[in-house]
């Protein structure tokens, strides 16, 4: 089964779906949702190094745990 997703905007309460040509049927299902603004996520786009020089840890981070000093 070949299913087909898309957002079109109504124009005079006329959605207009363009299908591909290999779509071949007599008969498709039609559902009509709305779409929730808050749904729609702006993709992050994540840079290697993008925090670079923003944070530091401090020579004590490497340093032994008191709780820890039993398993020593």
């Amino acid at each position: 089964m070949i299913a087909i997703r898309q957002r079109v905007k109504p124009v005079n309460h006329i959605i207009t779906i363009d299908l591909p040509k290999n779509f071949n049927s007599d008969e498709v299902e039609v559902i009509v949702l709305p779409v929730d603004k808050k749904e729609e996520k702006k993709t992050i786009i994540r840079r290697p190094g993008l925090m670079k020089g923003k944070m530091t840890i401090k020579p004590s981070f490497y340093e032994p745990l008191e709780e820890f000093e039993e398993y020593e």
